[in-house]
């Protein structure tokens, strides 16, 4: 028989499993990935959030996960990247964000939908343009980033794909995996874009290609950067600078800053108000205001400049990138 002691070591190990086994499983979202023969070949993580806190990958099985830029670079969205003068930056984007998803295991990150932007498009901030020539244009740039740092982009079909931009992206010579519903199937193969394709089921995703999983979605390489983080605050600053843009200018007597349609609620739009609105171009009719800028973040250094926009102090930075 167990003596007392035994006994109550013997439940506190099975707590802390028990601890271990719940930590594991209800923090952390991610979705199994297996091929068509339903053989398990990885997990696919909501956001780079839910990533165990130690994670430690094994040689047999990749890791994805669903990525926004502005989920590491505050600020630094789709629709910012967009608006940008500075297109170029979007690379640099792509590697930084790629560095640090190599350095905590990640293979591949599903990242950029190939649609354009609309008024119906929720949020707009994911979004990088109304034009497809944008859309693909950036999506080429920060995806060159991602793969020189050894991260594999999965192109996110899942909000639906523009005929224009697989085109474009076509033409590019730009051939990368696309995750897609299952429903869409049929819709995407009439596109005749000839690239892997995960399929996203109810039971998980699944490899949808003749070559092996590992062989297409995890690179070899990797790059390292000492300055990881003051380079990021510098890229993240550059951009969000360059990107104000000037919707229309006009002589004002008071500016508001507005940022969700709760802010709107304490504002009394008119011809003699300017407003400078935060990420949504479609929040603000520009007829309703004296003048208008969009910006992309709320920084002090972003607002400063904006006013100076505004009364046409300064020249804006960024440019016009969706239709109404």
């Amino acid at each position: 028989m167990l003596s007392k002691k035994l006994y109550q070591n013997f439940w506190i190990d099975i707590l802390i499993l028990t601890l271990m086994f719940v930590g594991t499983t209800c923090f952390s979202s991610y979705r199994p990935v297996y091929t068509n023969e339903n053989h398990f070949v990885g997990k696919i993580y909501a956001n780079v959030d839910e990533l165990p806190e130690i994670f430690q990958n094994s040689n047999d099985e990749m890791t994805g996960v669903f990525l926004k830029p502005d989920h590491l670079l505050k600020d630094v969205s789709f629709l910012c990247l967009g608006s940008t003068s500075k297109a170029f930056l979007a690379e640099d984007i792509g590697f930084l964000i790629g560095i640090y998803l190599k350095k905590i295991g990640v293979d591949f990150c599903i990242s950029g939908f190939p649609v354009t932007l609309s008024p119906d498009s929720t949020p707009a901030k994911d979004f990088i343009s109304s034009s497809p020539y944008v859309v693909s244009q950036i999506l080429e740039l920060y995806y060159l980033g991602l793969i020189k740092a050894g991260i594999l982009p999965v192109i996110d079909g899942t909000q639906g794909f523009n005929e224009r931009v697989i085109f474009s992206l076509r033409s590019r010579g730009i051939y990368l995996p696309v995750l897609i519903l299952e429903d869409q199937l049929e819709e995407f193969s009439k596109l005749n874009y000839d690239v892997p394709i995960l399929v996203d089921k109810a039971k998980g995703i699944f490899w949808c290609s003749d070559v092996d999983a590992d062989v297409i979605l995890k690179l070899d390489w990797s790059e390292s950067f000492e300055s990881w983080d003051n380079k990021v605050k510098e890229l993240r600053e550059e951009i969000i600078k360059s990107a104000i843009v000037l919707v229309k200018r006009g002589k004002v007597e008071k500016v508001e800053v507005v940022s969700s349609e709760k802010d709107l609620e304490n504002v009394n739009l008119n011809s003699r108000i300017g407003v400078i609105l935060i990420n949504n171009p479609y929040l603000i009719n520009e007829k309703s205001v004296g003048a208008l800028v969009i910006v992309f973040s709320n920084d002090k250094i972003v607002l400063d400049e904006a006013i100076k926009v505004l009364k046409g102090l300064e020249a804006p930075t960024g440019k016009v990138t969706w239709t109404f």
